[in-house]
């Protein structure tokens, strides 16, 4: 299985996206600061996606850093929260 997950920066509002092979171990390694968002930031696991193939889990992860929009609406659904500029649908 391959993840891509979201990271939340505890202090404040900062999100950090990426994707992996193995999820446990890899948030492990952002807890050991052992990863450049990790030396910067303390910061809890908020998201995650599974997926069976590599490219597609590389893809959702990409789009997800390229489409801050897209970044921005899956944050604000799991934070139950709109944007300001945002307009009910």
């Amino acid at each position: 299985m391959y993840y891509v997950y979201i990271l939340k920066a505890i202090e404040f509002e900062r999100y950090y996206v990426g994707y992996t092979s193995d999820l446990k171990s890899r948030v492990a390694s952002h807890k050991a600061r052992s990863s450049r968002f990790g030396l910067q930031y303390d910061f809890k696991l908020v998201y995650y996606e599974a997926y069976e193939c590599e490219g597609i889990a590389r893809n959702r992860e990409l789009s997800l850093k390229k489409n801050r929009r897209m970044k921005q609406l899956l944050i604000e659904r799991l934070s139950g929260q709109r944007s300001s500029g945002s307009k009910p649908r």
